[in-house]
């Protein structure tokens, strides 16, 4: 099956089983508590989860959440990390599918993140600098992760998710989630997989 048709179907189908979705209490817990670093990766995993319905509910509640850009809430280096984890997630050379960061992702993921707790804030810019600095411990080179190649990028980000420790494997679903729902939330994506928009 063609991956634009595979997209197309689960998204129809998820929305079919979630129309009546609420996610202000996991949103209220991200944006208002602060959190230690022992539960950040635990709780903003959660919080990720229920981000990721946004696309499937109600325009008017998902603009809110990821229609909202802030260009100047990373620094240029987070910036360039997080570009890489975005295209390792959606590599931009798929034919047929649109660049994230040309649409915005690493923006809109700073405009969900500059309404959260600032601990939270400052959290997720430690994962950041964890992720770009840990390639010589978990990859065994001295390569920063934003200085890899793409197969590179892709590979060691794919080395978080398989990996045997639990915190690597929950960022690793964080950081996928906010970018599928800052991604999958734009128009242009839906047209490019034939989707035709949320059920209201």
């Amino acid at each position: 099956m063609p991956r634009e048709t595979m997209l197309r179907e689960r998204i129809v189908q998820t929305n079919a089983s979630h129309r009546e979705v609420t996610m202000t209490p996991i949103l209220r817990e991200l944006y208002e508590t602060p959190h230690s670093r022992r539960t950040f990766l635990r709780r903003t995993l959660l919080g990720s989860v229920a981000l990721s319905l946004a696309p499937l509910i109600p325009e008017r509640a998902a603009a809110t959440l990821a229609h909202r850009d802030e260009s100047d809430f990373f620094t240029p280096q987070e910036a360039t990390v997080l570009a890489g984890i975005a295209r390792a997630f959606i590599p931009s050379d798929t034919e047929g599918i649109p660049d994230p960061v040309e649409l915005g992702v690493v923006e809109r993921i700073g405009g969900l993140l500059s309404r959260a707790h600032p601990a939270n804030q400052d959290q997720f810019r430690l994962l950041l600098h964890l992720f770009e600095r840990l390639p010589l411990l978990f990859a065994g080179t001295f390569t920063p992760f934003s200085a890899m190649p793409a197969v590179q990028q892709r590979a060691y980000l794919a080395g978080w998710g398989e990996s045997r420790l639990a915190f690597r494997r929950m960022a690793f679903q964080a950081l996928k989630n906010l970018v599928m729902l800052t991604y999958y939330s734009r128009d242009e994506v839906w047209t490019s997989i034939g989707y035709d928009g949320p059920w209201v």
